[in-house]
């Protein structure tokens, strides 16, 4: 039915558009004789008014920007000449529209494609695990401690409607850090600001691909949990099934850290092959299988014995409304898995149960959840499982591993607890306890000290 821009406009100098309208006569105080019957008829008949609960129209009284801005909702899709006025309203009351709960996808099409929204956390950690890593029994060592502070930009952007890209800026603060190795002062330094995710999503039916510096996850997240890296992934995604497979840069590094760039390793680029089986049984239960090779390096490098072959096996399940359950075995099938008594250092697991749900949206809510893992010295590559394990962590649970010289994997227990305190801000207490799986260091140094973590999270 067509909906006339200038029979809208020529009306609403003085129409009013709440309520509810009579069917046979919409309106008893607008005269059939009236010069605006005809007009005012047919903007109802149209359903960009509805007038008052009484069946008044009272077009004695000018309209509010909110009454105004629904007819302006109601407008179909601009075209020819009264196009540049439409999409001039639409911008014109978007304020009112979004105040009044009124979706518009007419105005969301002429808006900006690209939408904007930020997280970010302040957070303070001590204890020992790497790079804060120090031993109960190690006179040598003091307590890691540091302040940490993050911000990130995230954009969201339809390309068409096969094609999206999802990017995000990053910058990072790092204060009053504390090396456990040492008796130097605290120091302090800044993350250069950059791109930490910049990716094309292309989906057509059950096929996606993405590629660009993208952030997989990737079976349960011990492998892969989130960690942004450049690489192309292709796969199929259903409802039930999650199969996707390709190339990874398994060595991401972020920046140099602008005034403290001497204080990093040099960069070590290394490729993956990586796949992805996922089967979700039901709304409540699914199993994860995955893969991950990161392939010898060139001979006479530091990366040319980088010991992760890996593969995983993982599930989660929705245990009634409150309870969730999740946990994945993993494996690392390189011949450099070795601990320092010769002894095979290449398995592991690890599993989480979570009680209720924090909403960042529902101020008074709360989580709490429980989780055990025995990740030996070589199970796992955890520069690259993000925050899955919620420890800040160098591979194989220490930055030194390489060829087989410093990994001393981790076994325990930690819990943490989540509280929304506002809307879009909650607060986390951690707490781990863990101790070396190596039997050499362990039986040198004791367990690691006692890690603990203060996160106020944010978003906007």
């Amino acid at each position: 039915m067509k909906k006339s821009v200038a029979l809208a406009l020529a009306a609403a100098m003085s129409l009013s558009v709440a309520g509810t309208a009579l069917a046979n006569n919409p309106f008893s105080d607008v005269p059939q004789g009236h010069w605006a019957y005809d007009a005012v008829a047919q903007l109802e008949k149209d359903g960009l008014v509805t007038g008052y609960g009484d069946g008044t129209y009272r077009g004695d009284r000018a309209m509010s920007r909110y009454e105004m801005a629904t007819v302006v909702a109601q407008l179909d899709d601009a075209s020819g000449e009264n196009a540049e006025l439409i999409n001039k309203l639409r911008s014109e009351f978007a304020t009112e529209l979004y105040n009044l709960g009124v979706r518009v996808d007419k105005l969301e099409k002429n808006a900006s494609t690209i939408k904007f929204s930020g997280d970010g956390w302040i957070r303070y950690q001590s204890g020992g695990i790497a790079p804060l890593m120090s031993f109960k029994d190690n006179p040598n060592q003091r307590e890691g401690k540091r302040w940490q502070s993050r911000i990130r930009i995230n954009m969201n952007a339809t390309i068409n409607e096969k094609v999206k890209f999802l990017g995000r800026v990053k910058y990072q603060a790092n204060t009053a850090r504390t090396n456990p190795n040492n008796r130097d002062p605290a120091y302090s330094y800044t993350q250069d600001t950059f791109m930490d995710r910049a990716e094309i999503v292309w989906t057509n039916g059950t096929f996606q691909g993405r590629f660009g510096r993208i952030a997989p996850m990737i079976g349960q997240g011990l492998i892969w949990g989130n960690k942004s890296t450049d690489g192309v992934l292709l796969g199929y995604k259903t409802k039930k099934w999650d199969i996707f497979g390709g190339v990874l840069d398994y060595r991401p590094q972020d920046p140099p850290h602008g005034d403290s760039t001497s204080a990093l390793p040099a960069a070590a680029s290394k490729n993956a092959t990586v796949v992805n089986v996922g089967y979700k049984f039901s709304d409540k239960f699914g199993l994860t299988a995955a893969y991950s090779n990161g392939h010898k390096s060139e001979a006479g490098t530091r990366d040319e014995a980088y010991p992760f072959e890996l593969m995983a096996f993982g599930f989660s399940a929705q245990l009634g409304k409150d309870w969730k359950l999740n946990g994945e075995y993993i494996k690392n099938d390189s011949k450099w898995a070795v601990g320092r008594d010769g002894s095979k250092q290449d398995s592991g697991y690890w599993t989480r149960l979570t009680w209720k749900n924090a909403n960042m949206a529902k101020p008074g809510t709360y989580s709490i959840f429980v989780e055990y893992m025995d990740l030996e010295a070589y199970a796992i590559d955890s520069a690259t499982y993000g925050h899955m394990l919620n420890l800040s962590a160098g591979n194989g649970f220490n930055p030194t591993q390489y060829n087989g010289t410093g990994a001393a994997g981790a076994k325990g227990y930690g819990v943490v607890a989540t509280y929304v305190v506002a809307k879009n801000i909650n607060m986390q207490l951690m707490y781990h306890d863990l101790k070396p799986t190596d039997k050499v260091i362990k039986d040198a140094y004791g367990d690691y000290r006692n890690v603990y973590q203060f996160y106020t999270n944010f978003r906007f």
